[in-house]
C-alpha cells in the first residue's frame, strides 16, 4: 500500500509554514494500492501530471470475481482488493493528462448509512484526464477543472456531482466503445445534454 503526505513544511506553525509538494509526474501507480478502510492517502496539492493509477483488471470482471469467490466459499473479498480509492484526498492536486483505469473512486450515497470515506478532488486541475471503466457515482467534481477529459465505457455515473458550467464538458468527454455506444450517440445529437446527463445517467447538476 502506498500512502502518504505528498508534502513537507518549513519553518512557522501549522498556518504559516511554507508547503513544497512533492512532484510525482509521470509516473506509474498501475496496480498500486492507495487506500482501504483504515488507511488514507494524501495528495492534496500534489504535481501528478500525466501519472497513471489505477488497475489492469477490469472493475466489473473485478467485481464478477468476488461474487463468485463469496458464493463458492461464503467470504467477501479483502479490501486492497476492491480496486477502490477509499480515503483518497486529491484536492488541490495537479492531476492534468493522468490517467485513471478501471477504480471504484469509493463515492458513497448520502442516503445510506457508511462508515466508509470516499476520494475528494476539491479544485483538483484533471485538464485532460482519461478516465476508464471507472466507476465515479457520488464523487463531487464540481469545483474540479474537467476541461478536455475523456470518460471512457465508465461503469457507473448516478450521483457524479458537477456545475452547471460543466455540462457541456461532462457530455462530450464520455465515450462508450460497448453496446452503449449507438444509442449512447444517438442521444448526443439531440443536444440536450442536461437531461441525457441527469436523466439518462443519474448525474447531479448543482
Amino acid at each position: 500500500m502506498a500512502t502518504g503526505l505528498l508534502f513537507r513544511k518549513e519553518g512557522g506553525d501549522d498556518e504559516t509554514a511554507k508547503r513544497t509538494f512533492t512532484s510525482i509526474k509521470r509516473a506509474n501507480f498501475l496496480n498500486v494500492v492507495f487506500a482501504d478502510f483504515e488507511q488514507q492517502a494524501f495528495f492534496v496539492g500534489a504535481e501528478a501530471r500525466e501519472t497513471t493509477f489505477g488497475y489492469s483488471e477490469g472493475l466489473e470482471a473485478r467485481r464478477a470475481r468476488h461474487t463468485a469467490t463469496y458464493k463458492a466459499t461464503g467470504k467477501p473479498a479483502a479490501i486492497e482488493d476492491g480496486g477502490a480509492l477509499f480515503g483518497f484526498h486529491g484536492n488541490n492536486g495537479g492531476f492534468q493528462k493522468t490517467k485513471w483505469l478501471n477504480l471504484d473512486f469509493g463515492g458513497q450515497n448520502p442516503e445510506a448509512e457508511s462508515y466508509l470515506e470516499q476520494a475528494c478532488f476539491d479544485g483538483a486541475d484533471f485538464s485532460e484526464a482519461v478516465f476508464e471503466g471507472c466507476d465515479l457515482s457520488y464523487i463531487d467534481f464540481s469545483t474540479a477543472k474537467i476541461k478536455n477529459i475523456q470518460m471512457i465505457n465508465p461503469v457507473n455515473l448516478r450521483g457524479l456531482i458537477i456545475a452547471e458550467d460543466q455540462i457541456e464538458d461532462l457530455a462530450g468527454a464520455i465515450k462508450f466503445t460497448d453496446g452503449r455506444r449507438s444509442a449512447w450517440e444517438a442521444e448526443m445529437k439531440k443536444n440536450n445534454f442536461r437531461e441525457l446527463l441527469e436523466q439518462g445517467l443519474g448525474i447531479i447538476i448543482q
